[in-house]
C-alpha cells in the first residue's frame, strides 16, 4: 500500500488567519473505503511545544471539526469559532491536528455497508497509532498530546 499523500494545502476559507494541511492514506485491508486522513490547521505563530491531536466523536471527522461540513456541503448555521476545538487551539499558539475517520470516505448514498463488517476496535485504533505517527513525523516532535471529543475520548 502507498504512504501518505499531501491532498491539501492552503488558507481555511472560513478562517483566512489559519492554514491547513491534508494528507489521506489507504488502511489494509486495502480497497475504496479503506481510507483515513490527517488534517492539520496552523495559525501564524505556533508557541506551544507539542503538537495536539483531536480524535473526534464516531460519526464525526476532522472534515466537521475545521469546517462544520462534510465533503464541501455545510449547515445552514454559521459555525461559532471558539465552539470548533481545532479552530480554538490554533488561534492560541498550539499546532493541531485531526483525523479522517474511514467512515468519513463513505458517501450517503452508498446502500451495502457490509465491507464496515472489519471496521472494528482494532481497525480503529491501528487507524489512530498510524495517525499519530504521521503527526510525529510531520511536526518533528517524539510526543504529542491526545484529546477527544465525545467517543475519540475513550481512545486516550
Amino acid at each position: 500500500m502507498p504512504g501518505w499523500i499531501l491532498t491539501w494545502e492552503g488558507s481555511i476559507k472560513e478562517f483566512p488567519d489559519l492554514t491547513e494541511r491534508v494528507w489521506v492514506t489507504e488502511r489494509p485491508p486495502g480497497g475504496c473505503f479503506n481510507y483515513i486522513a490527517l488534517r492539520e490547521v496552523r495559525g501564524k505563530d505556533v508557541t506551544y511545544p507539542y503538537p495536539v491531536l483531536v480524535l473526534p466523536g464516531m460519526t464525526s471527522h476532522g472534515e466537521q471539526l475545521i469546517h462544520v461540513s462534510w465533503h464541501g456541503i455545510q449547515p445552514i448555521e454559521p459555525a461559532i469559532p471558539d465552539s470548533m476545538i481545532p479552530i480554538y487551539l490554533a488561534r492560541r499558539g498550539y499546532l493541531v491536528y485531526t483525523i479522517d475517520y474511514r467512515t468519513h470516505f463513505v458517501l450517503p448514498d452508498v446502500k451495502d455497508l457490509s465491507f464496515m463488517l472489519d471496521w472494528g476496535w482494532d481497525a480503529w485504533l491501528s487507524d489512530i497509532k498510524e495517525a499519530i505517527n504521521k503527526v510525529r513525523e510531520v511536526s518533528g516532535k517524539d510526543k504529542a498530546v491526545l484529546i477527544g471529543e465525545s467517543f475519540g475520548g475513550i481512545a486516550r
